[in-house]
């Protein structure tokens, strides 16, 4: 199970992830960014502190998801991912293509 919120500041959209970022839950993480692209957000931080779990699945709704708000002129990085999710990035590498922050706010201030 997963939820994802996403909250507005200005042009930059905070997506706070929990629960389990698996093949179930990479829908709805597209879904809000979708709705946050129409929204006219084009700077996209991802809060993974809530994430219990980070499987292929769901690394590869992250990377999807950076190459879709890219496409659409803007950027996506991480921010504050819990010991599971980190482990998970690491292992696949997508440290080297996210910029990944230790809070919201620093990611926030980074735009």
């Amino acid at each position: 199970m997963i939820s994802v919120n996403l909250t507005s500041y200005g042009k930059i959209g905070v997506l706070e992830i929990a629960g389990e970022l698996d093949a179930a839950g990479v829908s709805a993480l597209s879904q809000v960014i979708e709705e946050a692209l129409e929204a006219e957000m084009r700077a996209l931080v991802v809060d993974l502190s809530g994430i219990r779990l980070l499987d292929i699945h769901g690394l590869r709704g992250l990377n999807a998801g950076l190459k879709r708000v890219r496409r659409a002129g803007g950027d996506m990085s991480l921010a504050e991912p819990s010991d599971p999710a980190f482990e998970s990035l690491k292992a696949a590498k997508l440290d080297e293509i996210f910029t990944i922050f230790e809070s919201s706010q620093a990611a926030i201030a980074s735009f």
